[in-house]
């Protein structure tokens, strides 16, 4: 059993998946599985894998949720690793994570900074500092902002005994959605170094009302209960 479940979504990712799969064979920390989930996949996504060691699983569902909950199943890390296949992690990666898991043991997921970047792979304007405090993250995701970016994210694969699986309800904001459920329970933190260049591919179909109508959701239900102040 591998300690590190790396869970990729491929939705047609041809193009860049070989080079997001070097990213992760060149980590420095080797004790992980790689599991590829396609997803309706009509590209040559499927042949790339086959040159790979990576337990590959399928999902006829569209979207990345299904998709995403699918590989979760397939997961046999008692950590799991987020990863898109148009993103490039940086060689210390998870060594640098694992290590801060180990010094940090009531840390359950945690992120790091990226380097976003341009469909050719080029930094763009506008980079984003994350916080890396957990009171401090906690705080941000109940004022509307995500500051875990997903694809830099790995989390202990407990979390899901409380917090479930990932959930459609709020599409484009499935991975904000997610850790604002899971802050009632567990614990952030992202490392203040850059590990993870992350393509920055503007979806014409996001609406920034969707993340706000999930946070408002949330702070509401979080009120109720008395987790939170109203």
């Amino acid at each position: 059993m591998s300690k590190v479940s790396i869970l990729i979504p491929i939705h047609n990712g041809g193009e860049t998946l070989a080079r997001a799969l070097d990213s992760i064979y060149m980590q420095t920390f080797q004790d992980f599985e790689v599991v590829a989930v396609l997803n309706n996949c009509t590209d040559n996504s499927e042949k790339i894998l086959q040159d790979c060691d990576a337990l590959v699983a399928t999902c006829d569902t569209p979207g990345i949720v299904p998709a995403l909950n699918t590989g979760i199943m397939h997961c046999s890390g008692d950590f799991i690793a987020r990863m898109d296949c148009d993103d490039w992690w940086y060689p210390e990666k998870l060594e640098k994570q694992m290590k801060f898991f180990e010094e940090n043991p009531e840390t359950d997921i945690l992120g790091t900074q990226i380097r976003q970047v341009d469909t050719s792979f080029q930094p763009i304007e506008g980079q984003i500092s994350y916080p890396t405090e957990n009171k401090v993250i906690k705080r941000t995701l109940l004022s509307g902002s995500n500051c875990i970016a997903h694809p830099s994210v790995v989390f202990r694969k407990r979390i899901i005994e409380r917090a479930g699986l990932y959930d459609d309800s709020f599409p484009l904001a499935e991975d904000y959605y997610y850790w604002l459920r899971c802050l009632r329970w567990y614990n952030f933190a992202n490392l203040d170094e850059t590990l993870v260049d992350y393509t920055s591919n503007p979806n014409p179909n996001y609406d920034p009302n969707v993340p706000i109508l999930a946070c408002q959701l949330m702070v509401a239900l979080y009120q109720q209960i008395g987790l939170i102040r109203s």
